[in-house]
């Protein structure tokens, strides 16, 4: 495929992972505001996590032939990117100054999320 038929389907990922990032941010301070935890926002993205995990299983091994399957690696490799800079900015910078306790879940989230990351793109 040359790199102008691979643009669309990789611009359509990047315009729903910004739309999905969006309300998932929307959803942070809403939490914020209100004091009580989104449960939403935690099913939305076992979700989405389910459903890339699934899909990157399905097509392993493959080489990528159709604009969906490009559309799909990249909405994915967008999405895991996306959390582990999340994961990484909530560790060191949004929970600054609070114990380590508290600050040890985006911190595994984070390596593991760049594991996945890892062995996706070694496989």
């Amino acid at each position: 495929m040359p790199l102008t038929s691979l643009l669309p389907p990789i611009a359509a990922a990047t315009v729903l992972n910004a739309f999905l990032f969006a309300l998932a941010w929307r959803a942070v301070k809403r939490e914020r505001n209100s004091g009580r935890q989104s449960s939403l926002l935690s099913f939305g993205l076992m979700i989405y996590g389910a459903l890339s995990m699934g899909g990157l299983y399905i097509i392993r091994g493959q080489s990528l032939a159709a604009y969906t399957e490009v559309f799909f690696v990249a909405a994915v490799g967008e999405a895991l990117g996306g959390g582990i800079v999340y994961a990484t900015l909530s560790a060191f910078v949004f929970m600054r100054g609070q114990n380590i306790e508290r600050r040890v879940v985006p911190i595994f989230a984070a390596i593991f999320l760049i594991g996945i990351l890892v062995a996706v793109a070694l496989s």
